[in-house]
């Protein structure tokens, strides 16, 4: 079983939507995350939607594999004042993105 984390996949060159595609059937949860661009393992992650991370294409094959399991929000990135503003931000991002696949 595995535990998708979809901003560090492209840290080390690997598409995320191709790998949720090859592990269709054995995702248990997913960490919502972007990251700024691929195959650079020092980058930090960036608000979802803003990144290199195809997101609808993900949550369109998520909902193709019939998905159960959890998502959770997860910001490495430390801003100022707090990612209360950024989590608030993905999660209405992600609510938008879910709504158009009904």
């Amino acid at each position: 079983m595995v535990c998708a984390d979809l901003g560090h996949w492209p840290k080390s060159g690997i598409n995320p939507l191709e790998a949720i595609k090859k592990l269709s059937g054995h995702i248990i949860g997913v960490h919502l995350k972007d990251i700024g661009a691929y195959n650079n393992t020092s980058l930090k992650d960036v608000v979802v939607g803003t990144g290199v991370v195809d997101f609808p294409a993900i949550f369109a094959e998520l909902k193709k594999q019939n998905f159960k399991g959890h998502i959770y929000i997860e910001r490495d990135s430390i801003e100022a004042g707090g990612n209360v503003r950024s989590v608030i931000q993905e999660k209405n991002y992600y609510n938008e993105q879910v709504s158009k696949l009904k």
